[in-house]
């Protein structure tokens, strides 16, 4: 009988846990799924190594290099370069897109704008506002004013349209202060730390004119160095 008591308990538990883990997966899809619906999806947290700030260090400077490039400046196989791009990337660490200077385009006014908005308007109207063309940058923020943007034009008709016209008919908004930018001090599309900016200070002094010098790896230099000492 104890045999048997133990047996059944034993199925019993078994069972449990079997549940237990059909429940767990079903939540896990469920929630995976959920993320998808509404276009989030999970990334794995990614902490930067040393080579990955000198790869981060080098497309600072020109996005535009190429994983081949940044292997020979670092003495790395290019698809290792290629493999921590692809991480960096997928994880949200590294973000790699073209920047356009407004003043270059003629939009060489730039305003600071500060909004009141009712409470339960605060996500609708930061909606409506990011989606108008002429907002560079806007974020929700706490104190005196829930919603802070920066916003580019040519001339000052135009920004006196787009708040008269475009953001005083916003419903929602209870009050709009404007200032205007005198002069830029500073404009940079580069995020700069301690980490980024000193991990490889010597990088961005090796020669790159030499085309001969790109069509080989660096262990071919090497070789070509050893035979010309010989």
């Amino acid at each position: 009988m104890s045999r048997g008591r133990n047996s059944d308990a034993g199925g019993r538990a078994g069972a449990k846990d079997t549940d237990q883990q059909g429940t767990k997966r079903r939540r896990e899809r469920k929630t995976q799924v959920s993320n998808e619906s509404t276009g989030q999806r999970s990334r794995a947290t990614v902490q930067p190594d040393a080579l990955d700030l000198q790869i981060i260090s080098l497309l600072r400077v020109d996005g535009r290099r190429s994983n081949r490039e940044v292997a020979r400046r670092l003495g790395v196989p290019e698809a290792t370069v290629r493999y921590r791009v692809r991480r960096l990337t997928e994880s949200g660490v590294l973000k790699i897109a073209a920047a356009v200077d407004p003043e270059h385009l003629g939009y060489a006014l730039t305003a600071v704008i500060s909004i009141e908005v009712e409470p339960r308007k605060f996500v609708e109207v930061s909606d409506k506002i990011a989606a108008m063309e002429q907002v560079m940058w806007l974020g929700i923020t706490t104190g005196a004013s829930d919603i802070i943007l920066t916003a580019s034009f040519k001339q000052q008709d135009e920004m006196f349209a787009f708040v008269a016209d475009e953001l005083a008919h916003i419903d929602g908004v209870k009050r709009v202060q404007t200032s205007v930018c005198m002069r830029v001090v500073k404009k940079s599309n580069q995020w700069s730390t301690d980490l980024t900016s000193s991990v490889a200070p010597d990088l961005f002094d090796i020669d790159t004119d030499d085309d001969e010098e790109d069509d080989v790896t660096p262990a071919r230099q090497s070789r070509r160095r050893t035979a010309a000492a010989g």
